[in-house]
C-alpha cells in the first residue's frame, strides 16, 4: 500500500463517518474483525455486529457536536505483499470546523482476492484516550 493509496482509503472512511454513514464505514473492513483498545479487545464476527457498534459511535459522536471527521496519513507500513500498518491522525470537528478531539489510530489493512483494501483490526487506544482527556469518556451518556 503507498501513502496515496493510504491516504484516498481513509478520506473515504472520514468522509463515510461526516455523512454518518454506517454502511458505507463497514464496507471498508473485512470481517471477522478486530477492535482493542486499553481495557480489552472488541471483536466483531460480521458486519451487522461491527454497524450496530459504529451507529452506537455515531450517536456518540453527534451527542458530542461532531460534524466534521478529517484523517491524515501520518506513516505506512507495508508488512507483506497486500498487507499494511496505516497509522491515522484524526481530527473531528464541529460544524464551524472547531476541532473537538484529535488522536492517532493505528490499523492493519490487507488487500483481499478482490484487489480491494480493508481494514482487518485497529488499535482505538488514542481515541479512548482523547476523549477519556476531554471528560466524555466512550460508551458514557455524554
Amino acid at each position: 500500500m503507498t501513502g496515496p493509496e493510504a491516504q484516498s482509503f481513509f478520506d473515504a472512511y472520514a468522509r463515510a463517518f461526516t455523512a454518518k454513514d454506517v454502511e458505507a464505514v463497514a464496507d471498508q473492513w473485512s470481517f471477522p474483525c478486530l477492535i482493542t483498545q486499553q481495557t480489552g479487545a472488541f471483536p466483531f464476527a460480521d458486519r451487522a455486529a461491527f454497524t450496530k457498534n459504529t451507529s452506537a459511535l455515531q450517536s456518540f459522536y453527534d451527542r458530542q457536536g461532531v460534524a466534521l471527521a478529517l484523517a491524515r496519513v501520518d506513516k505506512v507500513n507495508p508488512l507483506y505483499e497486500g498487507v499494511a500498518a496505516v497509522t491515522v491522525y484524526y481530527t473531528l470537528s464541529n460544524s464551524d470546523a472547531e476541532p473537538i478531539a484529535g488522536w492517532l489510530t493505528t490499523y492493519i489493512l490487507r488487500r483481499g482476492k478482490d484487489l480491494v483494501w480493508r481494514a482487518s483490526y485497529a488499535v482505538a487506544d488514542g481515541e479512548i484516550t482523547a476523549w477519556a482527556e476531554r471528560g466524555t469518556p466512550l460508551g458514557a451518556k455524554h
